[in-house]
């Protein structure tokens, strides 16, 4: 990234829509300038959308009062400017993508990674924001940022840095971040059956409300399905049971494939069961060709009463390849229970 007076922000820009018949048909709302790798969720009655600037830029938040047809301009660190970044790469380079929000005794929790010194993924500092949830959002103020955790290398050389972190409470009532975990990978990943750890996770604690951020030993580079991608867990208070949506690496071909979609549970996020195939490529490909055009990615979900409601960034049928979508896809899984009760499909 440049100076900031130098971008031009409609380089990065969200899109909203909004669907009035339970995700049938949807209608484009705005588009607002300078928002990249943003998350939204509601908190006390508002809408908000947090996200970076501009690529590796400073942290912003808006709010919307009127349903996302308009959003606040975050100026300062008064109006949803929350931490500036460096300039032209040099730290803070902080990076986000749609990492969920989660509300844990009366504050929001959410997480973040700084790249520095500017190297992926080996740079990546993982950190978290959280604010009281009654606080004045849109001030810079009412959020607390955590300490910065390196990547602490792997003496196994299984895993060369870590990214996109995932707020979880854990069946001990522990405030954690759940971090993917990157391999190093060969040069001809997609059409070479896999010999190197992928799917790994390892478990941060969050604790004095939010200011301090520690690795757990125990529970470093752990078995985690999808966690090869961006995964979503969410705990279903209901049920009692975890629940993930991610792309499954070891459906199809034994090879680094982002053309499968899968749901899985869990009661304790250690022993995951993989319960049915969202998404997969429908279209006559070689494997490599289907794992190199074909990806359904980056899925962010919610519960919607008795169902799973989820997006997703999709490749398919035209993209030039498997990372760069040409459409977003909208899917609900129904009664989503029934499967924890039949087990793998």
């Amino acid at each position: 990234h440049e100076d900031i007076t130098d971008l031009k922000l409609d380089q990065y820009m969200t899109s909203v829509y909004r669907s009035d018949d339970d995700g049938l048909t949807w209608e484009l709302t705005g588009d607002i300038k300078g928002s990249i790798g943003g998350k939204l969720f509601f908190n006390r009655g508002s809408a908000y959308l947090i996200s970076n600037l501009y690529e590796y830029g400073s942290l912003v938040i808006r709010r919307s009062d009127d349903d996302g047809l308009t959003w606040t301009d975050p100026v300062d660190e008064d109006s949803g400017l929350l931490f500036r970044a460096g300039n032209a790469y040099e730290p803070p380079n902080y990076h986000h993508v749609p990492s969920n929000v989660l509300k844990f005794e009366g504050r929001l929790y959410t997480a973040y990674e700084n790249n520095a010194p500017f190297d992926w993924p080996a740079g990546f500092r993982a950190f978290v924001l959280s604010a009281d949830e009654d606080s004045d959002l849109l001030k810079a103020s009412s959020w607390r940022k955590s300490n910065e955790v390196a990547f602490p290398g792997d003496p196994a050389d299984r895993v060369v840095g870590w990214l996109e972190g995932n707020i979880v409470v854990d069946i001990d009532g522990q405030l954690c971040s759940v971090m993917r975990l990157q391999p190093e990978l060969p040069d001809e990943y997609f059409s070479v059956e896999t010999k190197f750890a992928i799917d790994k996770a390892a478990f941060l604690k969050i604790e004095n409300e939010g200011r301090h951020l520690v690795n757990d030993p125990e529970r470093w580079c752990v078995d985690l399905p999808g966690a090869m991608t961006k995964f979503t867990i969410s705990r279903d208070d209901i049920g009692g049971r975890y629940w993930l949506i991610a792309n499954d690496m070891f459906t199809g071909p034994p090879r680094v494939h982002r053309n499968i979609l899968s749901l899985f549970s869990s009661e304790d996020l250690s022993s995951w069961t993989r319960h049915t195939v969202l998404m997969e490529d429908r279209h006559e490909k070689t494997p490599e060709d289907s794992a190199y055009k074909t990806g359904f990615q980056y899925a962010d979900w919610q519960f919607d009463g008795d169902d799973i409601i989820y997006l997703v960034r999709t490749a398919y049928n035209g993209a030039p390849n498997y990372h760069d979508a040409n459409r977003i896809t909208f899917g609900r899984v129904e009664d989503f229970r029934k499967f924890s009760q039949s087990g793998e499909l």
